[in-house]
């Protein structure tokens, strides 16, 4: 008879406590849940609007009334709009009218307005320097944030009727099983039978709970909620990271050749001098030696080299100068013969003919000359005027490379400078034998330089006139302006050669085009806070634009800076 009242029991005891467990719940409705007005930050209310030249965007946060945070940017670009006066008229009953402050930073701004609950629309004027605008920004949600609800005493969820009647009928099992069981070996049935129900009341005590943290509520962060398929970065941020946009638009366009040239000097802009003789460097009468990117004009000394032939050379000059002094001395012998015997004629004059007396006149002015030829022999060869020789600049231009120092001794023909112009560079490409009838018809190039962001035009100045037999290619070399020193002998370039009839096109930026898996993609400015990843074809590429065959329109804003900020967020 104890078992069964045992098994009856317990099941009374089950149905108790899952009757108990069911109420336990806290009453919560889990049905759908009620969706939520979107908003551009976590926690708060935002709204924009945006004319031809400014962008708008006003944030409210509920929890601080009519406190708003004004950002202020130019709508083409992107860029904060800092030192501007900005008034805002919210359409309330009664208008409100509240001027934003600068916050610090350009581009925001903040204002604090009493307005009644409501959404209303605002008119922002917005005056920077020149410019004035009206902007208006669609309806904001002026309406007070919901009350928080007092704090709950830690138990004060917990359905304490239920959890007793489960607790009882706990407790009339074990009483009641005592009763019964009188005998030892009952009181055995007892204890378990009363740890098991014990343990299935408990954690049903502790699911009353119903599972709330009644902690300190975590705090709102302030980063943007984006929709699906968009890019979100506060406005603040864009701000901070200099994000810049530009507008799509449509221009003329035109097909491109595109090669790889190499930059080098021009032929009349070049020169390498050597050393005439060898010799040791000496300082011209400057006092010193031109160093790298020194500039120098056309005869300009450049060094002094001073003659150290070896102990061969010597022996030959020491030879060559005997043989000069004895030309010397047999020279003025014949003239001082010359002379004795042109006074001898004279002395007898009207004996010898007139024709002798010139004769001697002759080979007297003869034998002079061989005295001063003989002379300047002895001077050549004793270390006269060629000990020394001066090295001066062919050109005007600019020291590329410097390959002496003062007192090195250099050997003949040894390099020692190189001397360039830079003012105007060439830029030699190949082109295919296809493209020489366009090439001659552009008559122009567009080449860029790897870091540099702009492209350079360059003239063309020589097309060859021979065909690669191997490559089928001809020599084109273009002209380019210098003056911003950007180019450099020995470089690469990319060339792009204008050909074929322009077309009306929507171009981007290059700095806007994004390439990943062999795909091109851009960023799309949508709203203030939010960015569209969008893929794009694009066809030929004109100077520093690309046209755009699909993917984009006209008078979208394409970001042109902060792109790897924006790939790094999504």
């Amino acid at each position: 008879m104890t078992r069964p009242l045992f098994s009856i029991l317990a099941a009374f005891a089950m149905l108790t406590v899952t009757a108990t467990a069911a109420r336990a719940h806290g009453g919560e409705d889990h049905g759908e849940e009620k969706p939520t007005p979107a908003a551009t930050t976590a926690g708060q209310r935002s709204s924009y609007g945006q004319t031809g030249q400014f962008e708008v965007l006003v944030r409210l946060d509920p929890a601080k009334l009519g406190d708003l945070k004004v950002f202020v940017a130019d709508w083409a670009t992107n860029a904060p709009v800092g030192d501007a006066t900005v008034a805002l008229e919210i359409q309330s009953d009664p208008p409100v009218t509240v001027t934003a402050e600068p916050a610090g930073a350009a581009g925001m701004y903040h204002a604090i307005a009493t307005v009644p609950a409501g959404a209303f629309p605002i008119i922002a004027t917005v005056t920077a320097g020149e410019r004035l605008d009206l902007v208006e920004i669609a309806p904001l949600d002026f309406a007070p944030a919901p009350a928080a609800a007092a704090a709950p005493h830690e138990n004060a969820d917990i359905p304490w009727r239920p959890i007793a009647v489960g607790a009882g009928v706990v407790v009339v099992l074990v009483v009641g099983a005592i009763g019964v069981a009188r005998r030892r070996r009952a009181m055995r049935q007892v204890v378990p039978t009363a740890a098991i129900l014990l343990a299935i009341s408990a954690p049903l005590v502790a699911r009353g709970h119903g599972g709330e943290d009644h902690g300190e509520p975590e705090p709102a962060t302030l980063a943007p909620v984006a929709r699906a398929g968009m890019t979100a970065m506060a406005k603040e941020s864009q701000f901070l990271l200099g994000v810049l946009t530009h507008v799509a638009d449509e221009r003329e366009v035109s097909a491109r050749i595109e090669t790889v040239g190499r930059v080098g000097p021009r032929i009349d802009g070049h020169a390498l001098l050597a050393a005439p003789q060898p010799g040791r460097v000496l300082a011209p009468r400057s006092g010193a030696l031109p160093f790298l990117g020194d500039r120098v004009k056309k005869g300009q000394v450049l060094l002094v080299l001073e003659q150290t032939p070896g102990a061969a050379e010597s022996g030959d000059l020491r030879a060559r100068e005997l043989e000069a002094r004895t030309a010397v001395i047999q020279a003025r012998a014949r003239r001082d013969q010359a002379k004795r015997e042109l006074d001898r004629r004279r002395a007898l004059e009207g004996v010898v003919s007139k024709k002798e007396i010139e004769q001697a006149e002759l080979e007297l002015e003869l034998a002079e000359r061989d005295v001063e030829l003989a002379t300047k022999q002895v001077g050549l060869f004793g270390g006269g005027s060629l000990r020394r020789v001066t090295v001066t600049a062919p050109i005007d231009g600019v020291i590329a490379e410097a390959e002496v120092s003062l007192g090195e001794q250099v050997a003949a023909d040894q390099k020692l400078y190189t001397i360039l112009e830079p003012s105007r560079l060439w830029v030699e490409a190949d082109v295919f034998e296809s493209d020489i009838a366009r090439v001659e018809e552009a008559g122009t190039a567009d080449i860029r330089l790897e870091g540099r962001p702009n492209a350079f035009r360059g003239r063309l100045f020589r097309l060859g006139q021979l065909v690669d037999p191997s490559t089928r290619t001809v020599k084109a070399i273009f002209e380019v302006d210098n003056a911003s020193g950007a180019f450099r002998p020995g470089m690469f370039a990319e060339v792009a050669i204008g050909a074929g009839t322009p077309r009306e096109a929507l171009v981007v930026p290059d700095a806007a085009v994004i390439e990943e898996g062999g795909r091109r993609f851009v960023y799309v400015h949508e709203t203030p806070e939010e960015f569209a990843r969008r893929e794009v074809v694009l066809g030929e590429r004109d100077g520093d634009d690309w046209a755009v065959r699909a993917g984009l329109e006209p008078g979208e804003r394409v970001v042109t800076q902060g792109t790897y900020q924006l790939r790094t967020a999504r």
